[in-house]
């Protein structure tokens, strides 16, 4: 049950991405993504793990998606799920991006892929300059 002493209230990419640390009850650190799942306009899940790195990359990813996907689905009812990535792009777009095709292929809908590094916000799906400018936000 919800009451209005606990309710946040979420309106674009940058308030989500300020919400994360109350979610998850912590600031995630560089080499970490946050997976959000959402029904509607409800968040029913946030969780928070260590991006893959080194020579296994690929494989680890794998492993990674393997794990934290059927967590997820459990998460019902979900209508989509945000995935954030921290850190610089060289080490975080091609692995959230590999964690987005794991999340689709599983059939959940990523509706945004976002990157923070210090306080400037990526989108990698939104091409806009006019809301996503290549510079961040």
């Amino acid at each position: 049950m919800s009451s209005p002493e606990n309710k946040v209230t979420v309106r674009s990419p940058a308030d989500l991405a300020a919400a994360v640390p109350y979610l998850i009850g912590f600031h995630p650190s560089d080499g970490s993504a946050v997976v959000i799942a959402c029904n509607d306009r409800r968040i029913v899940f946030a969780a928070r793990g260590d991006l893959p790195t080194g020579a296994e990359h690929a494989h680890q990813m794998d492993a990674f998606a393997d794990r934290l996907i059927p967590v997820v689905q459990r998460q019902q009812p979900l209508t989509h799920v945000v995935i954030i990535g921290y850190g610089a792009a060289n080490r975080i777009d091609a692995a959230l991006h590999a964690l987005s095709d794991a999340f689709v292929t599983a059939g959940l809908p990523v509706v945004d892929l976002l990157r923070i590094a210090g306080d400037h916000l990526f989108s990698l799906i939104c091409t806009n300059p006019a809301c996503c400018p290549p510079q961040g936000t």
